[in-house]
């Protein structure tokens, strides 16, 4: 077996917190890039086996170099570990093509014997891999955007990836505030200026939306999909769809029915 090379990027917005790898922990040889604005000419000039992108909060700038390095070396393995985890970000980094894409914490032993194995089992593509110039355009979710080193910008960043990841459940300013770290003031005021809405309305406008994927893609009952999204009282869930979107659920599934989409 062949010593492998893995080239991984520090992707972090805040460097102050969680835990880089350890050279020694991985069998072959590991690069370290502690800035992603060296992602692409260490890539080029070391030619690794495999690629990591290690995120805590997803930005533009992180996910446009990854995109570019995914772009340039198709041929090599990539993996994106993401901290702040939202499904958005984890659509757009499938619709990428990398090949995995891990929520933190991890065991980093264990994810080091993963990377050696992917480095020497997996035979590189011929090197002209025109396929990803096929891919349709996949725009950076927007929540990238609003992602800073400011409390404001990690919080709002948390708060979304919280939301999603709890959309099924009832949930609280209160609760949410806490998660993130900001004060239901800041919470409040940050959701205004970034979405020109309160968190009651953003939160509404999920719900809704997922609802309405659910309709269209699952054959999952009405009932069954007010539950997934945070409706415990089936009548206030018809209610309020019908409000947002001027028909029943019912009504719009049978207009809006498609066959082929992603939740």
């Amino acid at each position: 077996m062949k010593d492998a090379t893995l080239l991984w990027v520090d992707a972090r917005l805040n460097k102050s917190t969680g835990t880089m790898p350890d050279t020694c922990d991985f069998p072959g040889h590991c690069h370290v890039s502690d800035n992603v604005a060296h992602a692409m000419s260490m890539a080029d000039s070391i030619n690794p086996d495999v690629i990591v992108f290690d995120f805590d909060y997803a930005d533009i700038t992180g996910l446009r170099t990854l995109r570019k390095v995914r772009e340039k070396h198709p041929q090599i393995p990539l993996l994106m570990l993401a901290e702040q985890h939202y499904e958005g970000l984890s659509i757009w980094a499938l619709r990428c093509r990398v090949w995995d894409y891990l929520v933190k914490p991890h065991d980093l032993n264990e994810l080091m014997r993963y990377l050696d194995q992917l480095a020497n089992e997996i035979k590189p593509s011929q090197k002209n891999c025109d396929w990803l110039k096929l891919l349709p355009a996949n725009k950076i979710p927007r929540e990238a955007s609003i992602i800073g080193t400011t409390k404001i910008g990690y919080g709002i960043s948390a708060a979304i990836g919280y939301i999603e990841e709890h959309l099924h459940e009832r949930i609280s300013a209160d609760e949410v505030s806490q998660q993130c770290g900001l004060t239901r003031y800041e919470l409040s005021r940050a959701f205004k200026s970034e979405y020109n809405m309160t968190f009651r309305d953003f939160l509404l406008k999920l719900r809704m939306e997922r609802a309405a994927r659910m309709l269209c893609c699952t054959q999952a009952s009405i009932s069954e999909i007010a539950l997934s999204v945070g409706f415990n009282d089936i009548s206030h869930f018809t209610r309020r769809f019908r409000k947002y979107f001027g028909c029943s659920a019912k009504i719009y599934r049978r207009a809006k029915h498609v066959t082929n989409c992603a939740i």
